[in-house]
């Protein structure tokens, strides 16, 4: 894998981050219900992670002598990703393990894309997967689910 192959999957990593911060503030805002206060502080709490995702993203972009992604019509090229508006806390924590599970599809890929070619950013993207599956799992948490339809690669099972 050369080198701008290597930025342009780091830019789609950080196209989908970019979304999921978005979309994170937005139910962030928007939670009621029974829980909202300990929700709304969770959905706050992984925003705020993915912005640190997306930075580290932008970083090794910057190093590797490309071109972070930053404007909108630039994200839509790199990602299909849309900001969920859904009216309850449920379907806004559905919609939040959905980015997460497919974030962590992505960066596992990504993992095994890169291989050996670049051993800084493969760990780069280890630590974001790790974080992107502990997200999984408090989300589905609080959805009651015990079975995550995902392989934990982070820590080995």
């Amino acid at each position: 894998m050369d080198k701008q192959n290597i930025i342009d999957m780091l830019n789609k990593n950080r196209a989908n981050e970019l979304i999921a911060i978005l979309q994170y503030m937005n139910h962030y805002y928007r939670v009621t219900g029974q829980d909202f206060l300990s929700l709304r502080n969770l959905f706050k709490e992984l925003g705020i992670v993915e912005m640190q995702h997306a930075e580290k993203l932008a970083e090794r972009i910057s190093t590797l002598g490309g071109q972070p992604i930053s404007k909108t019509q630039a994200i839509s090229q790199f990602t299909d990703l849309t900001v969920n508006e859904a009216d309850n806390m449920h379907e806004m924590i559905d919609a939040n393990l959905d980015y997460e599970q497919r974030a962590i599809n992505d960066y596992s890929e990504h993992i095994q894309m890169i291989g050996d070619n670049d051993p800084v950013t493969r760990n780069i993207l280890e630590d974001i997967l790790g974080q992107e599956e502990e997200h999984a799992h408090d989300l589905s948490s609080w959805l009651g689910k015990r079975d995550i339809s995902f392989k934990l690669r982070a820590v080995g099972e």
